[in-house]
């Protein structure tokens, strides 16, 4: 009989760690991905960013006027703000003047 009472045992051990480990996937697993897309778009802008300041050294304001095509990325200035789009991702970033 204490050989059943300990069998009993180690299944209910084995069922509670098993729920506390589904729990706390379950729990962290959203958050972990929320902040990788979280960081994905904050690489994505700052790419931007570089793209737009590396366009600012190389082409004057008539060329940026009409648009540049930089690798994946299109830039355009208008009279406020140059923006910067991501061909792959369809992202916009802009910065005003």
């Amino acid at each position: 009989m204490k050989n059943k009472k300990l069998k009993a045992s180690f299944l209910l051990d084995a069922f509670t760690s098993f729920g506390l480990v589904i729990t706390l996937i379950l729990l962290f697993f959203p958050f972990i991905i929320n902040q990788h897309q979280q960081y994905r778009n904050e690489l994505d802008i700052a790419e931007m960013n570089r793209i737009i300041l590396i366009s600012l050294n190389r082409f004057k304001y008539d060329e940026l006027k009409e648009g540049v095509e930089i690798a994946n990325f299109s830039v355009k200035y208008n009279y406020e703000k140059i923006c910067a789009f991501d061909k792959k991702t369809k992202k916009r970033h802009c910065i005003q003047k």
